[in-house]
């Protein structure tokens, strides 16, 4: 199916059609009504929710855009748009499948069923997603299987060496251990404009330098970079 038709197959199977407009602009497709879904394993009602949703026609190259319209949910907003993930989260997802059906089912209605559990019964059906920084942390360590805190700066500092060196980031081994390229391991869904978004989001909420190092140029403002020096490192080249 292409991306306009399987935007229609939801708009039909998942949103009240006296509610829903399906508008398109020159990059976008923004759909727009009430979504409504049962998630029976979890509640026996109809969960839903009035949204806004911007698809980029270049999906699953950049990812769709939520917006909740009732002021329903009121957490996990991130300026002024619902958080479904940090960016390499949502790669993640895509690289599981390309289809907007399957992005859909799992981001979209999978934040939606999260954040009505978190509202009904005070706790989050798949565990809380942190954002920004703290997000960023959370995923990489998740997905990319490090360990702590200090061996994801110090994977992201490697990436961003590749990255202004002129490098291919994937060339670099994968920091799960397995000794495979980063791009035949854990880096198959993941470019170099994807940790470019999560660096910006690094540079945005601020950065502190290492005085004893060139390399570490950027790390979050955590607790535990305060005992800067000789801080154990990993190679990944």
């Amino acid at each position: 199916m292409t991306l306009v038709e399987e935007i229609r197959q939801i708009k039909q199977d998942y949103f009240r059609p006296s509610t829903v407009i399906l508008d398109e602009t020159d990059d976008n497709f923004i759909l727009k009504g009430v979504v409504y879904f049962k998630a029976d394993s979890y509640f026996p009602e109809y969960i839903e929710y009035d949204i806004q949703l911007t698809i980029n026609k270049e999906f699953p190259k950049f990812t769709p855009e939520l917006k909740e319209l009732r002021g329903e949910i009121r957490d996990h907003i991130y300026i002024n748009k619902c958080c479904l993930g940090t960016n390499v989260r949502l790669r993640y997802i895509i690289s599981k499948n390309k289809s907007f059906h399957f992005f859909f089912r799992n981001a979209v209605l999978g934040y939606l069923l999260t954040m009505y559990s978190y509202y009904k019964t005070g706790n989050y059906i798949c565990g809380d997603r942190k954002h920004g920084i703290d997000g960023i942390y959370e995923d990489y360590r998740d997905i990319f299987i490090l360990m702590d805190e200090i061996e994801i700066a110090d994977f992201l500092v490697q990436l961003k060496q590749k990255v202004e060196s002129g490098a291919f980031i994937s060339t670099m081994k994968c920091p799960c251990g397995h000794r495979e390229n980063f791009s035949d391991c854990h880096g198959k869904f993941y470019t170099t404009d994807d940790f470019l978004k999560d660096l910006e989001t690094f540079r945005k909420k601020g950065i502190c330098k290492f005085p004893n190092s060139k390399l570490l140029d950027f790390v979050p403002r955590n607790n535990w970079y305060k005992n800067k020096t000789d801080i154990p490192r990993r190679t990944y080249t």
